[in-house]
């Protein structure tokens, strides 16, 4: 049985015209702290200087400031949908953490996410 993996819609709003988040780090309702970065991102922009972002195949990269898998080469190892949605039911969006090249200018603010 092939599994599929959980994609994320963000609602975004920067001073600029294009994004530049490098990974999103969310509090479960356990308090666990986990990473999430994704495989592909799509983005377009909306007519209000808003941006709709989806990124696609997302994977836990750090749960607790620590890699979940047996070396930092395998943390890019996919989470089922079903426990990735557990995961998520409840979870805060804590920060979103920018791409090091993104300009000492760039503001970012998220208005909206969903689990898809």
């Amino acid at each position: 049985m092939e599994e599929t993996y959980m994609d994320i819609l963000f609602k975004v709003k920067t001073n600029k015209k294009y994004c530049m988040i490098n990974v999103a780090i969310f509090l479960a309702k356990n308090g666990d702290v986990f990473t999430v970065d994704r495989s592909e991102t799509t983005w377009m922009p909306n007519n209000n200087g808003t941006f709709t972002m989806c990124w696609k195949n997302c994977y836990i990269r750090e749960v607790n400031g620590k890699h979940p898998f047996a070396s930092e080469q395998m943390s890019e190892q996919y989470v089922p949908e079903e426990k990735f949605r557990d995961m998520m039911h409840g979870a805060e969006l804590l920060e979103m953490q920018l791409e090091d090249d993104a300009d000492d200018n760039y503001i970012v603010r998220i208005d909206s996410w969903t689990a898809l």
